[in-house]
């Protein structure tokens, strides 16, 4: 016996004989019977009712809906309660009818009432508790998306392009105005010298940092104060401009990081540069912060709008000058008015002292 013909035995004996194995002919299809609810043609099984019931009857008629061991536990149905339940086993899950839960559920709450009002207790405490889970992976999610660095390049676009030295963002600085940080910077190297001018009144940063740049400066210590000059500059940068200055206390403490080829500057685009503009920007930051906090408490501490309000401050003069004319007329010192059915007090009476003068002679 050939191994083809072994195997067609032993498939055919348990029943499995496979019609590839076998060459049989492929078998009709199943006999289909009429809906019990919609009595359309179907072939499917209801095995817990035991009648043919389509699928979307199955689905829909609630006689016929079944449920998993999971969903009857949503149904506040608890192991004890399924174990008295009819169920059947497909596709290795437990399913349950779902009208005979709720029939138990009422008979162990005694009314369908009282089971409604629980079941809608559980829905609430399970819709905070999901609530809850979706709030702390928000949060979660927000931890992870913080800043953990701010990045700049470009002075034209980008969200941190008003951190640039370049961007034009006015300011009074030394009794003369400013139109960006880059215009004061580059004429301070040319105090007193025609130069000056010429690139304080440059139509934008960039005509001003190619004036700068065109001749030495006029001054020999400018390597050693040119980081001051752009401290100063930067400061009033964004302590006159309220937008901007909101964006910078935003970064909270995390670096700041110009990113160009200046080494001096910036970070040299590789990172290894010494970030000068980045670490201004963060004491400029921590500056302006100390200050709106300082603010922020003498405003807390100060008087209240009711005293600083005008007509209050005359009605509290009105009532001094009441007290002082009660006073002088002889009233109390709170300023009330004397009961007429009392009189007046009298002034003490003085004591004259008599002296027997047969006894001290």
């Amino acid at each position: 016996m050939s191994a083809r013909e072994r195997l067609k035995k032993k498939l055919a004996l348990t029943g499995k004989a496979s019609k590839k194995a076998s060459g049989a002919p492929r078998p009709k299809s199943a006999e289909t019977h009429p809906c019990t609810k919609c009595t359309r043609p179907t072939q499917a099984y209801h095995d817990l009712r035991k009648v043919y019931a389509c699928a979307d009857c199955q689905k829909q008629d609630k006689t016929l809906v079944m449920v998993t061991r999971t969903e009857a536990q949503d149904l506040l149905a608890s192991d004890r309660d399924l174990n008295r339940l009819r169920n059947v086993e497909i596709k290795g899950v437990t399913h349950y009818l779902k009208q005979d839960i709720e029939e138990e559920m009422i008979d162990k709450y005694g009314t369908a009432q009282e089971y409604k009002n629980a079941l809608g207790k559980s829905r609430t405490k399970t819709g905070e508790a999901k609530t809850s889970d979706r709030e702390k992976s928000t949060k979660k999610e927000k931890k992870e998306k913080r800043l953990t660095e701010v990045k700049y390049a470009s002075y034209r676009a980008g969200k941190y392009a008003c951190f640039h030295s370049m961007s034009m963002n006015p300011f009074d600085l030394d009794d003369h105005t400013w139109s960006s940080a880059e215009h004061y910077f580059q004429a301070q190297k040319f105090v007193g010298q025609p130069l000056f001018d010429a690139i304080r009144k440059a139509p934008d940063s960039l005509k001003a940092r190619k004036l700068g740049e065109m001749d030495t400066p006029f001054r020999t210590d400018w390597d050693d104060i040119k980081g001051e000059v752009m401290y100063k500059a930067v400061y009033a940068k964004f302590s006159q401009n309220p937008d901007i200055q909101e964006l910078l206390l935003s970064t909270g403490i995390v670096p700041i990081i110009e990113r160009s080829t200046d080494d001096y500057w910036a970070d040299g685009g590789d990172g290894y540069g010494q970030n000068q503009m980045g670490k201004i920007l963060g004491i400029v930051r921590s500056k302006i912060q100390r200050e709106n906090d300082a603010n922020a408490r003498k405003r807390k501490r100060g008087s209240s709008p009711a005293r600083d309000d005008p007509r209050e401050k005359g009605k509290e003069r009105a009532v001094d000058r009441g007290r002082s004319a009660t006073s002088a007329a002889g009233g109390d010192i709170k300023g009330k008015r004397r009961r007429t059915d009392q009189p007046p007090p009298q002034p003490p009476k003085p004591t004259v002292e008599t002296w027997d003068i047969t006894t001290r002679m």
